[in-house]
């Protein structure tokens, strides 16, 4: 007997707490069995907090571009009725589309996080009389204040990983062994980086250097599980040549 899964409509209802009570019900019992569908609501659910708990920043109009790009694609590759009503549902669409959709809701949380502005003092990169008397006072106020701002956008990317993990582990099935042992190769090699880079902050938590690192391999491995989501929701459609240029971006990677 083939299982029907929740509409992915549904599950993002459920974590908004917009589902009727009836449907609720019949979908937590759903949930009690099955796994797949419990990480989705998880990864959605951490999609959402993440979201929730950034400031609200208007990225740059060529981000919004690119996003509306990539969902006219999506929808396009998967194929709509005459009137753009629906997606012709085929074999695979419905959980192609919901990892579209867990994409998306992770790419906004990525978008927001990548606005905030990390305003990093250059420490020692200043000369001259003016400021070498300098009150220490300001000096150890800009380091706090740089260590909360270094601090805050770390939450945010660290929320946004979460979510992506969650999503890339959901379907990590449809990968084949080779590709998923190329993906863990170069997680461990960023989170190596990335423990290297809280070291050095450790040791020296002025250096610019150092704070810029930890924020690019936040950034590196974000890239990464959104290029793994994107590799699994092209294996779902069946679309072999975009899963290939993933797949060659990745080996180059490692």
């Amino acid at each position: 007997m083939k299982i029907m899964h929740p509409h992915e409509d549904v599950l993002n209802e459920l974590v908004d707490g917009t589902l009727g009570p009836a449907e609720r019900t019949e979908v937590e019992r759903h949930l009690e069995t099955c796994a797949n569908c419990r990480t989705i609501v998880d990864g959605l659910g951490a999609v959402g907090r993440a979201v929730g708990s950034l400031e609200l920043r208007e990225p740059p109009a060529r981000t919004w571009s690119r996003v509306e790009r990539a969902i006219r694609l999506d929808i396009e590759a998967q194929g709509v009725q005459p009137g753009g009503l629906e997606p012709r549902r085929t074999p695979g669409t419905f959980k192609g589309s919901r990892l579209m959709w867990l994409g998306l809701a992770a790419a906004a949380v990525i978008i927001i996080a990548a606005s905030l502005t990390l305003r990093l003092p250059r420490f020692g990169s200043q000369s001259g009389p003016a400021q070498q008397v300098a009150p220490q006072t300001a000096a150890g106020s800009d380091a706090q204040s740089v260590e909360a701002e270094l601090r805050q956008a770390s939450e945010h990317y660290e929320k946004a990983i979460k979510g992506l993990e969650q999503i890339a582990h959901a379907e990590q099935g449809a990968l084949d062994p080779r590709t998923a042992a190329t993906l863990q190769k170069n997680l461990a090699v960023i989170d190596q980086a990335i423990v290297e880079s809280r070291e050095a902050l450790h040791t020296q938590p002025n250096s610019e250097p150092a704070q810029q690192s930890l924020i690019d391999n936040f950034k590196t491995k974000i890239a990464l599980l959104q290029d793994t989501v994107a590799l699994i929701n092209e294996m779902r459609k069946g679309n072999e040549a975009g899963a290939a240029r993933i797949v060659s971006g990745l080996k180059q990677k490692g």
